[in-house]
């Protein structure tokens, strides 16, 4: 099935800092026509991991750019992928949010009927276990574009930045990297 829909995200040493990223990545695969990670040389298995998941999954589709040391190089990383995607709608997941069920259908609307450039999606922010939520920053925020609207990421690559309109959604995402945080603050 085509939807006309490519997911793209990070991974560098997912392992070490135990983000659900394997989670992530299924969270998303049953509604793309491909899912772009950009790997950084993960020194923590990670890399490993993510060719023998690749191994059993042709949708993924694997570029490699060396991390940096500044937050905006998350951003720079984050178009690298951007530049890969051959779809007419993209979409951004980091490794630490996994995508509700309840969102497909709402993504597969957008591949029929896209009235804007972005669309907002929304949050939910997961503190210290997976029973506490967290008013993080924000809770919706634009992380779907359509592929030539000139929407891109900037900054430490929390939201997609571009011209308007921007929709909103029924799209929801769990984010769990304040769980790891939170237990490493206490």
């Amino acid at each position: 099935m085509t939807t006309g829909l490519t997911a793209h995200t990070l991974a560098y040493n997912l392992n070490k800092i135990v983000y659900p990223w394997r989670e992530s990545i299924a969270s998303v695969l049953p509604i793309v026509d491909e899912l772009i990670v950009c790997e950084c040389f993960s020194t923590d298995g990670t890399y490993e991991d993510l060719l023998a998941i690749m191994a059993k999954e042709p949708k993924i589709r694997m570029i490699r750019r060396p991390w940096g040391t500044k937050c905006e190089m998350l951003g720079d990383l984050v178009n690298e992928c951007i530049k890969e995607v051959r779809t007419p709608v993209h979409f951004q997941i980091q490794a630490d949010e996994v995508l509700h069920e309840d969102s497909y259908p709402e993504f597969a609307r957008l591949s029929v009927e896209f009235p804007g450039n972005a669309a907002m999606v929304h949050y939910t922010h997961f503190f210290n276990d997976f029973d506490t939520i967290y008013d993080f920053c924000y809770l919706t925020i634009p992380r779907v574009a359509k592929t030539n609207s000139g929407w891109k990421s900037t900054g430490d690559a929390c939201a997609l930045g571009g011209p308007p309109p921007v929709i909103d959604t029924k799209i929801h995402l769990y984010h769990y990297g304040k769980v790891t945080s939170g237990r490493e603050m206490e």
